[in-house]
């Protein structure tokens, strides 16, 4: 991986979610194990070549300052950028003032346990030419009711007990380069999904990198519980 490089983390989110818990700790700073949910990323990040890491940075910024500081901890320099008000998923990354146009970024939810491959992810961004990557998963969901289709005459078409549905989800991992960022207005607030229409509507390429990694997003106490057990039964398993 070239030393240039570069990874942008978003951990300025209030973690609603996982209240109680995050009423006082900032989500990103929540325990796995014996480390926190955005430690083990940024040691991940750091193993596989990245040198800097833009951490967007608002609920409860100081406590996670305090924790990493400079990035000294886990290898990686760290630049802060504090969002004064909340800006989105991808309206945060205006607060980055040294975007080179040319430049490509990996795009991180702080609150992700997986063992992805990032330098993958950049490789096949680059290789398709692509203007934006969204990381994609293929995610089986049983549903717990009788789901009924409807005729247009009100009458019973089809009647499927819990079905299970197959779709496709984003994991919360996204590669944008500089120049599409440049749709964006300074100061606007803009989630992904909507950058993401916006690119391909813009004519841009918005690739979809499809992976059989691991992933949770641990934005929910269910899938937060869920991770901690994985990590006591192996500790090791998401470390470098």
């Amino acid at each position: 991986m070239s030393h240039g490089a570069r990874a942008v983390v978003l951990a300025g989110g209030e973690g609603r979610r996982l209240r109680p818990y995050t009423t006082i700790i900032p989500k990103p700073l929540m325990p796995l194990g014996e480390r926190a949910i955005l430690e083990i990323l940024l040691l991940q990040l750091a193993a596989q070549g990245f040198v800097r890491v833009d951490i967007c940075v608002g609920y409860l910024s100081h406590l996670i300052r305090a924790y990493f500081g400079a990035g000294e901890r886990v290898g990686l320099e760290l630049v802060y950028h504090e969002e004064r008000t909340p800006l989105g998923t991808i309206g945060a990354l205006g607060t980055i003032p040294d975007i080179d146009p040319d430049e490509s970024l990996l795009v991180l939810n702080g609150d992700l346990l997986t063992d992805l491959d990032f330098h993958g992810v950049l490789a096949g961004h680059t290789a398709r030419g692509a203007d934006a990557t969204i990381c994609v998963t293929r995610r089986r969901i049983e549903q717990d009711f009788g789901v009924i289709d409807i005729t247009p005459e009100g009458t019973l078409g089809a009647y499927r007990e819990k079905p299970v549905i197959e779709v496709t989800v984003s994991i919360g991992v996204n590669v944008v380069t500089g120049e599409s960022l440049s749709a964006i207005e300074q100061g606007e607030r803009i989630d992904v999904p909507d950058f993401m229409l916006r690119t391909k509507q813009r004519g841009g390429v918005v690739a979809c990198h499809e992976t059989d990694a691991f992933w949770l997003d641990l934005g929910r106490v269910d899938d937060y519980t869920a991770a901690n057990d994985l990590v006591a039964e192996d500790p090791g398993r998401f470390l470098p």
